[in-house]
């Protein structure tokens, strides 16, 4: 699908006012002495003499020459050190020129730029900046390029717990994708919004646990409850460890968690993925634990398995490598069975080309790409209760892989950079095992 050089996007709402900002660590590093943004005067001073400065280059209105002024503008907003007012002026114009041309990345670089040398709010600015921005993307680069962007400032919502923000952001960036096909970015977005559904109702749930944390930090039972959702419900262990941590010490999880705290070397670390992983196998009715949180504890003992396996040995490692090939096959659904132990052809459509690709229980996919015969080795995680991702980041080359009823193998493939589609195909496995 070709897409039209500006204004592929109609204008969408704006997202909703963040709240909660005193919940949030800075996204990234601001200047130590960060000075007030000037004076409506001084600005308007400054604006004069920088259009009089770039007077010859406010002529040239093509396209180029108005990218080109935008650039000059961002480079000597920079670097100016002469006066803040006229550096402050700069920025803002370099920002508004990149908004209009849809340039994710120029815009938030100036949108940083400003952040750290004047006296804004941080995370609003770079919010508003990707608001303005998705409204002028010219193609699905640029569109991607927002994605991405927006993408990980909704996981610093997630991470300090301001869901509202998150979601905001999160239905924007739907909009996005549905409005440029980007099917790649459209799955995600939508396995992420109901989980984030879901853990904001739980956080909520514990307004007042996290009120009583605020007069009393070692409060065995608010510990206990705040633990359990940071480590169970949001798969947070490093937020959570420490509280649980500090919960009744008659209860299993924060035994375990209190030896997780102190494991030192391969042994005890050792020992505590086993007791995560034999409490995700039956845990207790005390817990009062749900199959999603189930599957969390045990994908944490798996994390653990998989940092140990190389450092040991014989029957230990054998029983680590059974282990961790019954969770992927457990995350991944009984298909995973067909799929693991076999090499797959998988043939483009309406292209010449195909790739081979042999999936491992341990979690790889050995891709082997027609063209080289280079053959890569990436690792593969469940996105459903059908589908498959092998994320190949070197190679701008992503893939979503199901299994149809007759048991061929369905596979769609995609540019990581643009998030543009790069065909469907299909394959039964080949003979050779």
């Amino acid at each position: 699908m070709k897409f039209a050089a500006k204004n592929l996007f109609k204008p969408l709402a704006r997202v909703a006012l963040i709240v909660a900002f005193n919940l949030l660590g800075p996204i990234w590093a601001l200047g130590q002495d960060r000075i007030p943004v000037p004076a409506q005067a001084e600005q308007q001073e400054s604006l004069k003499q920088i259009k009089d400065v770039f007077k010859g280059a406010y002529r040239d209105r093509s396209p180029a020459g108005t990218r080109a002024r935008v650039e000059q503008f961002l480079k000597t907003g920079l670097e100016t050190q002469d006066s803040t007012s006229n550096q402050f002026v700069l920025l803002e114009l370099a920002l508004q020129g990149f908004v209009d041309l849809g340039d994710v990345d120029n815009a938030l670089k100036a949108c940083e730029g400003i952040a750290e040398r004047f006296d804004v709010d941080a995370i609003e600015s770079r919010v508003q900046t990707l608001n303005d921005v998705s409204r002028n993307l010219g193609d699905l680069q640029a569109a991607n390029e927002y994605l991405s962007a927006a993408n990980q400032l909704a996981e610093q919502f997630i991470a300090n717990d301001n869901y509202p923000a998150a979601t905001s952001l999160l239905d924007r960036m739907q909009s996005v994708a549905r409005k440029g096909k980007m099917q790649y970015w459209s799955e995600g977005l939508k396995t992420k919004s109901r989980r984030i559904s879901k853990i904001s109702k739980g956080f909520k749930n514990l307004a007042d646990d996290f009120e009583l944390l605020e007069s009393d930090p070692e409060h065995v039972g608010a510990n206990q409850k705040v633990g359990r959702f940071y480590c169970f419900q949001k798969d947070d262990f490093a937020t959570g460890l420490e509280l649980l941590a500090k919960g009744d010490d008659e209860s299993p999880d924060t035994a375990i968690a209190k030896n997780e705290l102190a494991a030192s070397n391969t042994e005890q670390q050792l020992e505590v993925a086993d007791l995560w992983w034999d409490l995700s196998k039956d845990p207790p009715s005390s817990l009062n634990l749900d199959d999603p949180q189930v599957s969390i504890i045990q994908k944490h003992a798996a994390q653990q398995y998989k940092t140990l396996v190389d450092e040991t040995t014989g029957l230990i490692q054998k029983r680590i490598e059974e282990r961790l090939t019954e969770f992927n096959l457990a995350n991944g659904g009984e298909w995973l069975k067909t799929l693991t132990g076999k090499t797959w052809r998988i043939a483009w459509s309406g292209q010449s080309n195909w790739d081979e690709v042999r999936f491992s229980r341990k979690g790889m996919a050995a891709i082997t790409l027609e063209k080289s015969g280079e053959v890569k080795e990436y690792a593969w995680s469940s996105i459903s209760e059908t589908e498959i991702l092998v994320n190949g980041a070197d190679v701008n080359r992503s893939y979503i892989i199901s299994m149809s009823a007759d048991g061929t193998l369905q596979g769609k493939r995609f540019n990581t950079k643009t998030g543009n589609g790069m065909g469907e195909g299909s394959s039964r496995p080949l003979l050779r095992e």
